[in-house]
């Protein structure tokens, strides 16, 4: 089957972020392709970068979008020390699914 995907153009990428006072690199999967052709519906999956830094404005924010589940991919270690403080308060189902055992070194990186 020929790939028919297309990369998200800049305004694309741009529609997606959402902006917040004190977290970063928030944004709407909605549009994205999936595997199989079809798109991300708007409005159903959001990423976000380090939300313990949410400001009690970016905390209501984040309520409005209607999000019930957090799938939380830090490791056991990063949420130890970053808590989950703000998906505590919205009372969202929080799922802990860690990318790794712990945070990769990049010592060997290069």
């Amino acid at each position: 089957m020929k790939d028919t995907s297309t990369p998200a153009t800049t305004r694309e990428h741009a529609e997606r972020v959402i902006q917040f006072a004190q977290i970063f690199n928030v944004r709407d999967l909605g549009g994205l392709r999936t595997p199989d052709g079809r798109r991300v519906r708007p409005g159903r999956i959001y990423r976000t970068d380090d939300p313990h830094l949410a400001t009690d404005a970016d905390a209501a924010a984040l309520g409005s979008l209607g999000i019930t589940t957090v799938i939380d991919l830090r490791t056991p270690a990063e949420i130890e020390q970053r808590g989950k403080r703000r998906w505590d308060e919205l009372g969202v189902r929080w799922l802990s699914r860690p990318l790794w055992a712990e945070v990769p070194s990049l010592e060997n990186a290069y």
